[in-house]
């Protein structure tokens, strides 16, 4: 599917359901989308040679992960970024890959997180947001403790998502 038509709908589907706008205005809530996809695709693009992402100081940091929902596929986080309180859309803090049938890995997806009491100790008020969706809020009842303080936003950018862009799983990827 063509980026530009995968970017109209989601705005379109953003903007019916009133999702995040920044200004209260259709046009900003698509601006800020539009800008905020384009820079985090533009960032990671390189990074679809699964060595890159490696040599650029990428770990692994789960294995694959999946549900009934759909996968999220092997998490590769960078520490440096994990740690910081800031969120920028060219700096995503995890790489999402998922595994191809030749043994390699694609890029799926990005995530971004940051930990509540360092977001909040920076002198932010409202919760994180990039491409005008507030991040998921932390959860005290998730099984990975060191994600539980966690602000967290998946964004699948790189294997279109038919659950959204901002969906946790994804049905079209596997651990398979």
């Amino acid at each position: 599917m063509r980026r530009s038509t995968f970017l109209l709908s989601t705005t379109t589907l953003l903007l019916a359901f009133g999702l995040g706008a920044c200004d209260g205005s259709p046009s900003a809530l698509e601006d800020e989308f539009e800008r905020d996809m384009a820079t985090i695709h533009q960032a990671t693009s390189a990074y679809q040679q699964f060595d890159v992402a490696v040599a650029d100081g990428f770990i692994p940091l789960s294995g694959c992960v999946a549900s009934p929902a759909g996968a999220m596929g092997y998490h590769y986080g960078h520490p440096a970024r994990i740690g910081d309180p800031t969120i920028d859309p060219a700096s995503p803090e995890i790489l999402l890959y998922a595994p191809t049938p030749g043994g390699g890995m694609q890029l799926v997806g990005v995530e971004f997180m940051v930990h509540h009491d360092a977001w909040h100790g920076a002198g932010n008020s409202a919760p994180p947001r990039v491409a005008g969706q507030d991040f998921d809020p932390p959860n005290p009842q998730h099984p990975d403790e060191a994600i539980r303080e966690m602000y967290t936003l998946h964004v699948w950018n790189w294997v279109e998502n038919p659950l959204g862009v901002f969906a946790h799983f994804n049905p079209v990827v596997s651990c398979g």
